[in-house]
């Protein structure tokens, strides 16, 4: 009974790796999608021109796994979406606030934010960073309306593709949840508490193994779900106007004389504040020489009357 049990467990396990082989195959070609990989490790999709991939509103995937299309169920890519973008306002309260409700009226929410105050010591702007969640089905419309709360300075979208990881660990983990019940029915049948022991031990390994894989495959759904941007809110203190593709060579001139007259100006007054902040040091200098000048003056007196008769 005991090597009968030994040869199917081994037997089992063998069926599980040639099942988890059989995902990773499965997962480079799939419902005639074919995919490679790109030189920034993201991967690429590459479909025979009969094969079409449903659409969604707003350019994302929506999460699910299977479409129809003409009456073919087909699989749908697992797409995560991201951006990273930085915008500039002189009404920084009133663009906070408008982030806020952007995400709001989108369905998302807000995943962490860091809301800088005025410093009194600093004459540079607030800034504010934010990382928001919004459903992928709206990460188009929203990246497209940052305009609205003041001027983009960048706004970088990013794509990366995760069907085939998808693929491989669903494969694995139908492997490891047909282990599962092939170990419950082998202890049903069990007699020996040595047998049994041994097909808990293994039971739990697959268990173990069934939760990692949900776990990966309802962080990827998360990601796929609810796209990621992060931006970044700067407030503008004074706004110039970039006006040098109008200007003429005299006016440039002109400015570039009293920029020099402005640097000028302004070392003059470090050089006035830096001899106020350091009067002290003056004042100590000029004891220094005094009581130099001081003790000179009495050596060469003390000289000539020693010269004299």
């Amino acid at each position: 009974m005991k090597r009968f049990l030994s040869f199917a467990l081994i037997a089992l396990l063998l069926l599980g790796l040639t099942a988890c082989g059989g995902g990773s195959s499965s997962a480079a070609k799939s419902d005639g999608y074919y995919y490679s990989a790109s030189e920034n490790g993201v991967a690429e999709m590459e479909m025979p021109a009969a094969t079409a991939v449903p659409s969604v509103a707003g350019g994302a995937a929506t999460g699910s796994d299977i479409a129809e299309l003409n009456g073919d169920v087909v699989q749908v890519d697992k797409i995560i979406y991201s951006a990273d973008a930085g915008i500039e306002t002189k009404n920084y309260d009133q663009t906070v606030e408008d982030v806020y409700a952007m995400v709001e009226s989108s369905g998302g929410f807000l995943e962490s934010s860091s809301i800088g105050g005025t410093s009194y010591s600093s004459t540079r702007g607030r800034r504010a960073e934010f990382v928001l969640r919004v459903p992928s089905s709206q990460f188009t419309a929203l990246t497209e309306s940052l305009s609205e709360l003041g001027n983009v300075t960048y706004c970088r979208t990013y794509m990366e593709n995760v069907t085939t990881q998808y693929i491989d660990v669903q494969a694995r983990l139908d492997s490891y949840r047909i282990q599962e019940e092939r170990l419950l029915v082998m202890l049903e049948k069990a007699e020996r508490l040595e047998d049994m022991l041994t097909i808990e031990a293994h039971l739990a390994d697959v268990r173990y193994n069934i939760e990692t894989y949900t776990s990966q495959l309802k962080y990827l759904d998360r990601q796929v779900a609810y796209s990621t941007v992060t931006l970044s809110v700067e407030e503008v203190l004074e706004y110039t106007p970039d006006t040098s593709v109008h200007r003429s060579f005299l006016q440039r001139m002109g400015s570039a004389f009293s920029g020099s007259l402005s640097d000028i100006v302004l070392l003059a007054q470090g050089l006035v504040l830096g001899l106020l902040s350091g009067w002290y040091l003056i004042v100590l200098v000029i004891l220094i020489v005094l009581i130099v000048r001081r003790v000179i003056r009495h050596r060469r007196k003390k000289k000539d009357e020693e010269k004299q008769p």
